[in-house]
């Protein structure tokens, strides 16, 4: 009961909630023609170890999403807990409401990449990178060869690129908390267009058209956990995976494919 009272206190005082304020006041951009991400901005500074210093949570298959941070928040939390009374950055992102909402997550390594590298987050905290010089925040991926000791973080300089490197997951840093929306817009036609998606006799076929750049391939099951994850490295415009789920228990499950900011997602049910 006490260590729960303490990591109460804790996240208590991290936590804002700002249900009355506007969540596109919040930095924000697209990941993929069909989702918007929103990076928190906390009124104090989240600075903290990564937890679970010894612990692989990736041998449970926990933090391999390099794309989406959210089963790898999941992953963390349903593995450490409350930690002893000790707030660590997926706990605090996973309990966070904010802005009217309570699916915040760690940001995954492709995720902090995209917060700094390709648009120009401008951000500590509320205070303009300039004036920091430079800012680190943890990822929600463990560092592979040393899973257990090691996590990745992201190092966002303001006038360099974005850099991804290891620390010990005993060692503070700051992060962030983010969180998707999925939209609807003109660019699903065009996504439509370079996607195809056909599910028959236990076979799914995915046909990716005119690939010009790195194409991701990730099925989810609902609860939002990791089943498959392929990346498509161009070598021909036209390109056709085939997945058999005939192994896949029976149950409905989420396909997300995308290539750059192109993006689409099918549901597709095994019976």
């Amino acid at each position: 009961m006490k260590t729960k009272t303490i990591i109460t206190i804790i996240l208590a005082i991290l936590v804002y909630n700002a249900n009355a304020q506007d969540i596109n006041s919040l930095p924000h951009f697209n990941y993929g023609s069909d989702t918007i991400i929103y990076v928190y901005i906390s009124p104090e500074p989240l600075y903290l170890p990564w937890g679970g210093y010894g612990i692989d949570i990736t041998e449970g298959n926990g933090t391999n999403d390099r794309w989406y941070g959210k089963p790898n928040t999941d992953a963390i939390v349903s593995q450490l807990g409350y930690n002893g009374g000790d707030a660590y950055p997926a706990l605090v992102c996973d309990t966070l409401t904010a802005f009217g909402f309570n699916d915040w997550y760690l940001p995954a390594h492709e995720e902090c990449s995209y917060i700094k590298g390709y648009y120009n987050y401008e951000y500590d905290w509320g205070m303009p990178l300039i004036d920091t010089i430079e800012i680190s925040i943890w990822s929600s991926n463990e560092y592979p060869p040393w899973p257990d000791i090691r996590a990745s973080y992201w190092l966002l300089y303001y006038t360099q690129e974005v850099c991804s490197y290891p620390e010990d997951k005993n060692q503070s840093k700051d992060f962030t908390c983010i969180r998707r929306e999925y939209i609807s817009n003109n660019n699903i036609q065009v996504a439509n267009n370079v996607f195809s998606i056909n599910y028959i006799n236990n076979s799914l076929e995915v046909n990716i058209n005119n690939m010009t750049e790195t194409s991701v391939i990730e099925v989810y099951d609902t609860s939002g956990r990791l089943i498959l994850h392929k990346e498509v490295v161009p070598v021909s415009k036209e390109y056709t995976e085939i997945i058999n789920t005939s192994g896949f228990a029976k149950a409905a499950y989420i396909l997300h494919v995308w290539s750059g900011r192109l993006s689409k997602t099918e549901k597709f049910v095994v019976e």
